[in-house]
């Protein structure tokens, strides 16, 4: 069962300086798409870099469905997304190693883009947990 990580959002409230921060639980993609529209930022996600359990790569193959897509595109996890300056990360890396870095903000104008492995990128999807079905939601 997920929990929620008090103890990392804590931390960064009371020892780091994190630039924006949510929960992704309506899924990454729809939380970066969020981040971004609302700093007038672009961003790009390392398809490389997305943590994906063992476990979950196991049932993406049974279904024939991509890792990444569950990754991305999946939700009700309680982890948070935060963006954070080259010497904060600093000092968030010495109190803990449980972060993952998947990407970097970048200018609007590029857009947000996943990053493959071999270097070629992809729009990211719009695709996430939509709260107002059938209507004109934030989310697009």
């Amino acid at each position: 069962m997920p929990k929620p990580r008090l103890d990392l959002s804590a931390m960064l409230v009371e020892k780091v300086r994190a630039g924006a921060m949510i929960d992704i639980s309506d899924g990454l993609a729809s939380e970066v798409r969020h981040i971004c529209e609302a700093s007038h930022t672009g961003a790009a996600v390392f398809e490389h870099n997305l943590p994906v359990e063992a476990i979950t790569q196991k049932i993406a193959g049974e279904f024939g469905d991509s890792p990444t897509d569950y990754a991305l595109y999946g939700g009700e996890e309680y982890e948070l997304l935060f963006t954070i300056g080259e010497q904060e990360y600093e000092k968030l890396d010495r109190l803990t190693n449980d972060v993952t870095i998947i990407g970097r903000i970048t200018e609007e104008s590029a857009g947000m883009t996943l990053v493959h492995e071999q270097g070629d990128s992809v729009p990211l999807g719009r695709s996430g947990w939509d709260h107002f079905p059938g209507s004109e939601s934030p989310t697009g």
